[in-house]
């Protein structure tokens, strides 16, 4: 009878570890999809939002005026990251590179220090690179800006560091 009551413990037992570790490994993979489906769809947001911008800098444009001579786009860049609290920084780049217009107007003028950024912003193609800087993991999108005959004038760049996916989820 106890080995009866004692065989019935262990089998209780090891239906109940696999029942938890079944739960357990379900919600990792729930949440491990969730976040990545959540960071596609915040990347799909920001890359609207640049392509939003880009639609007013080419109303600019299509007077004649330079990029580098535009001025007063940093507001517009301000009132996104406002508008958009979860985002790090917008800024319109040249296609050397160097920074034109920023949320934070103290960028402007400075050249763009990370690589794949640069790179991209050569590479002449709208995307959504990540990178990471010294304490954190960015998500940004790259819109070209390109003249009507196509040629690469620059980007507008906007930024979503990975903690603010991560604190949406949570």
């Amino acid at each position: 009878n106890s080995m009866l009551s004692s065989l019935k413990t262990k089998i209780f037992s090891i239906i109940t570890l696999v029942l938890i570790l079944t739960i357990g490994t379900s919600t990792l993979i729930n949440s491990a999809y969730f976040k990545h489906e959540y960071t596609k769809a915040l990347t799909r947001q920001i890359s609207i939002i640049g392509n939003s911008l880009k639609l007013q800098l080419e109303r600019l444009l299509s007077f004649y005026i330079p990029l580098e001579e535009l001025v007063g786009f940093d507001e517009q860049c301000s009132e996104v990251v406002n508008n958009h609290p979860e985002l790090s920084y917008v800024m319109v780049v040249n296609s050397k590179g160097t920074i034109l217009f920023h949320n934070m107007s103290s960028f402007r003028n400075t050249p763009l220090k990370n690589r794949k950024l640069i790179q991209g912003v050569k590479d002449g193609k709208d995307a959504i690179i990540e990178y990471k800087n010294k304490t954190q993991k960015y998500y940004a999108s790259l819109v070209m800006i390109r003249t009507t005959a196509g040629e690469n004038l620059g980007a507008i760049i906007i930024g979503l560091p990975e903690v603010a996916i991560g604190s949406k989820i949570k």
